[in-house]
């Protein structure tokens, strides 16, 4: 896989260049409960928990650090509500085959791809630059 010459111009969405990082959003779950069941009173009560991984249909198994990249920052940062500068980077294909590929996922398209690979592709994936800033994108 390492022999592929071919290479694809993809893009990170941040504040800096991309790095591996770890899937650090928590979920919040309402639950309703009986506060005063004699009066009839019901408060929410929130309920924190991690969701330590990202999940894709095309993976064989959940991602808990890894970078996303896109050939289309603009639709990622219209459609899923990502901001900041935009990254350039040439990414070998093989690291793209074996994170999975490029596919769709609400309404941008995304590769991701994990800490490990990331690592092991080293200085295969090439960093272009900045090439937006917050507010051209």
């Amino acid at each position: 896989m390492r022999g592929q010459k071919s290479k694809k111009i993809l893009y990170h969405i941040g504040p800096r260049p991309a790095a591996p990082k770890p899937k650090m959003s928590s979920i919040i779950d309402w639950e309703q409960y009986d506060r005063d069941r004699a009066a009839g009173q019901q408060d929410p009560r929130l309920v924190k928990f991690a969701d330590r991984a990202w999940v894709r249909h095309w993976l064989d198994s959940p991602v808990e650090s890894g970078v996303f990249l896109t050939p289309s920052p603009v639709d990622v940062s219209r459609n899923h509500g990502r901001s900041g500068n935009v990254y350039a980077y040439r990414v070998p294909g093989w690291v793209i085959d074996k994170s999975g590929g490029v596919h769709r996922y609400d309404s941008g398209s995304e590769v991701l791809i994990p800490e490990d690979v990331w690592n092991e592709a080293g200085r295969e994936i090439e960093f272009l630059g900045k090439s937006m800033s917050r507010d051209q994108l």
